[in-house]
């Protein structure tokens, strides 16, 4: 396997996993007490893609406070049949971005063994680091639309002395 390669997708994992958390999720242990919803990524038949806060499910639509740079704290409604697929994250990932490059440290004390042990290591941290930050996420075929209400922040719908307008 090409070293660059290696390197190019290690250091693309630890940056990419920096990037997809919102400050609004909770942490893992505190998840069944936080105000907000869930962040949601959902992408349209036409290309379009929404992300944002999850704020409530209707029957045929899914609302979200979006959170673009071209539409910033704007309630968005999308039409359920206009989704094509959808992510939703509803806790901060764990990062263990660390244990790559330190257990291939570590390995290089093997010796004449590293070669054997450094591409084991490789495989195993780079598959729990992988996990890792795909926990705590659910898609299109592992949860309904309906079972979304459950990571909304209004998941009985919107109460009705609340504006949408009103909601940042």
């Amino acid at each position: 396997m090409n070293i660059r390669l290696m390197i190019f997708g290690l250091m693309t994992i630890l940056f990419d996993s920096c990037t997809t958390t919102k400050y609004f999720l909770p942490e893992f242990d505190k998840i069944g007490v936080s105000e907000y919803g869930s962040f949601i990524q959902i992408l349209q038949h036409d290309g379009k893609k929404i992300e944002g806060e999850l704020l409530a499910v209707e029957e045929h639509s899914i609302i979200v406070l979006a959170s673009s740079a071209f539409a910033s704290d704007t309630s968005i409604r999308v039409a359920v049949n206009k989704i094509s697929k959808f992510k939703l994250r509803y806790a901060q990932p764990k990062h263990y971005g660390w244990t790559i490059p330190a257990y291939t440290i570590v390995c290089l004390s093997h010796g004449f063994w590293a070669a054997l042990t450094i591409p084991v290591n490789l495989i195993t941290t780079i598959s729990v680091t992988v996990a890792g930050e795909n926990a705590y996420t659910y898609d299109g075929k592992k949860i309904s639309y309906e079972g979304l209400k459950m990571f909304a922040r209004f998941p009985q719908g919107i109460p009705p002395n609340v504006k949408l307008t009103s909601i940042k």
